[in-house]
């Protein structure tokens, strides 16, 4: 086994310095057999009682090109943002305080296409934590640094705004971030927003987009926009507005006629990378609507029940990912959610199951709820949380985890570290971050495979 451990490290970096890696060796190649794999993102110390271990997951974001995925941990109680580079097998926290350094809180993270740039939510002030915050705010995150700034300040200071920000997405080429906020000092407008304003920020600072020509719209939620920015959509009431930011004008526009189920209002709304398709949910059901165009595609799914966002469109809008209840697959015959992939061109009998398990496990269904997926752009990395046990054979030591599932013959990155993916090999059970150290501050950092198996090999010499 060692000897199978130290080939997969030189070929790995190997390959690395090649700039791309045509086929990953050692472990079990599950993509040959079953067409992905699935691997275990949120893995931590071996030690479940370590305090200094961040393991578990919730609410996942996938970079563009499938190399990054970020997500909230859960254990400890500290719920760092963690940024995890999948072709190299690192974490990174990136919910730092840039005072002191200090891990703090960071949820609902959102990457940009190639991962560099992050945004993700926290109650901390993470410019001065002892200045303290009026509620959550807004946060970006540039990898190659590491350092964090303010999103949601107030227009004449750098301060916190003097309400909570939330719902945070960064366009892919992240040059811009669409948020919800409830604060009132964010731009210099004359009036007072209401409560669940969109603003977008950019290179022109905030503006507050959530209006129409009849003014301020109330109770916004689940904003989403485009690749370079351009188109922005959110809710308000029932109704869905789209914003175009290359029309030199913050002023939104209200989609026609919407259909819905039942007038239930639209939720989970979300729109694909080229701007040009959006997907929603009404009551249970959902909705694919080509923007600009009169014809729709209504799912006949019905979604998981739950909080978390439960479908995902890549980057031109022809694959969905849905979290059901339904069993659309012959190999689907437990009574949870799972993850299903579909392709929009061929309906229904285009259902993929995602969150099966892998065949070394032994096991032929998960044993629990999968759910918030998210997909890359091409759709060869689908993300999602599960309480399931039995995707893979790592210990899982939280209650709650963040999987991927890597679709063989699909493409990971964008320059090095890519990877053709056809098959899919990773090393038998050890996850993407087997164990983690520990800094001298206490804190601990998954580090690379490749370069941790090196560094035991050479003890064992």
């Amino acid at each position: 086994m060692l000897s199978r451990i130290r080939r997969f490290s030189q070929i790995f970096q190997t390959a690395i310095l090649s700039c791309v890696i045509s086929t990953l060796f050692a472990g079990i190649c599950y993509g040959q057999q079953q067409g992905n794999t699935i691997v275990l993102i949120s893995g931590g110390n071996t030690n479940p009682n370590s305090s200094t271990s961040f393991s578990g997951g919730i609410n996942p974001s996938v970079s563009g090109n499938g190399q990054f995925i970020s997500y909230t941990a859960t254990f400890p109680d500290l719920q760092p943002a963690i940024s995890s580079d999948i072709t190299a097998g690192d974490r990174l926290v990136i919910s730092r305080a840039n005072s002191d350094d200090s891990v703090r809180e960071g949820l609902f993270t959102s990457l940009n296409a190639d991962g560099s740039r992050a945004v993700f939510q926290s109650s901390i002030n993470l410019i001065d934590p002892n200045a303290g915050a009026s509620g959550s705010n807004i946060y970006l995150n540039v990898r190659g640094n590491n350092s964090v700034s303010l999103i949601s300040s107030s227009f004449n200071s750098s301060t916190p705004a003097n309400g909570s920000s939330f719902s945070p997405v960064i366009s892919g080429d992240g040059s811009s971030v669409v948020y919800i906020s409830n604060a009132t000092d964010i731009t210099s407008n004359t009036f007072v927003p209401p409560p669940s304003s969109v603003y977008l920020f950019n290179n022109n600072g905030n503006t507050l987009i959530s209006r129409d020509s009849n003014g301020p719209l109330p109770n916004c939620s689940s904003p989403s926009i485009s690749q370079n920015g351009s188109t922005i959509v959110f809710i308000s009431g029932n109704n869905i507005f789209v914003v175009s930011a290359n029309a030199n004008t913050d002023t939104a526009t209200q989609i026609p006629n919407l259909p819905l189920n039942n007038n239930a209002p639209p939720q989970f709304l979300t729109i694909s990378s080229d701007g040009n398709t959006i997907a929603y949910v009404s009551g249970t059901a959902i909705f694919v609507i080509p923007l600009g165009q009169a014809n729709m595609t209504r799912m006949p799914i019905t979604v998981a029940t739950s909080n978390s966002r439960p479908i995902a469109l890549n980057a031109n809008g022809t694959l969905l990912a849905v979290a059901t209840n339904q069993r659309l697959s012959a190999t689907d015959t437990n009574n949870f959610s799972d993850i299903y992939l579909f392709n929009l061109q061929q309906g229904l009998q285009s259902a993929t199951l995602v969150s099966l398990p892998n065949l070394d496990t032994n096991n032929l269904v998960s044993d629990g709820d999968s759910f918030a997926p998210v997909i890359n752009g091409n759709g060869a990395v689908v993300a999602f949380s599960s309480r399931a046990t039995t995707l893979t054979t790592d210990n899982l030591f939280s209650f709650t985890n963040i999987f991927a599932s890597v679709v063989a013959g699909g493409l990971i990155g964008g320059g090095v570290g890519t990877i053709n993916l056809g098959p899919v090999c990773f090393p038998a059970g050890q996850g993407i971050a087997p164990d983690a150290i520990e800094d001298p501050k206490g804190f601990a950092y998954s580090v690379d495979f490749a370069a941790k198996t090196q560094k035991k090999n050479k003890k064992n010499k």
